[in-house]
């Protein structure tokens, strides 16, 4: 019994129709969601920097997802505006202060998540690390729990941010 996935490429590289309705859907939610990031960050007075870094994040990923439509190898690339926005990220929590003040908390929580999800991006769109059998299929409950701990901790920050 073979605990890990083969290593071969999933359907997450491919033109497999049930996850290309994903892709569209990411480039719809990365769209909406990076813009009110970088927004929140404009508002909490991000550097030039940050912003420059949120934003070509923000117009990247959801070029890079519908660009990887036809052709599901240009996901590699997605790597590109994830790093963008966690570092920008990184970069604008390290430099807030204030104990106890619910922003610094969603930021630094929006931060964690958004590495997070290029973390499972790594692990389990390019398989860089072998993937458990468990969390081999794309809309499989171990996977739905991922990406829901992803999600969530973004929209809680966003929530504290905004508060």
């Amino acid at each position: 019994m073979t605990v890990f996935s083969r290593g071969a490429p999933g359907v997450e590289l491919t033109h497999d129709p049930p996850f290309e309705a994903r892709i569209r859907r990411l480039s719809v939610v990365s769209l909406i969601a990076l813009g009110a990031i970088t927004g929140l960050a404009i508002r909490d007075g991000a550097s030039t920097t940050v912003v420059l870094l949120l934003t070509t994040g923000w117009v990247l990923m959801p070029t890079v997802l519908r660009a990887s439509l036809r052709r599901p190898g240009l996901r590699y690339a997605l790597s590109i505006p994830a790093t963008l926005v966690a570092g920008g990220l990184t970069l604008f929590s390290t430099t807030l202060s204030g104990n106890g003040d619910p922003a610094v908390v969603g930021w630094w929580m929006i931060t964690v998540s958004l590495w997070f999800g290029a973390a499972l991006g790594m692990w389990l769109w390019y398989r860089w690390i072998p993937v458990p059998r468990w969390l081999d299929a794309p809309f499989g409950l171990g996977r739905l729990v991922l990406v829901t701990l992803h999600i969530g901790g973004v929209l809680i920050g966003i929530a504290f941010v905004i508060a």
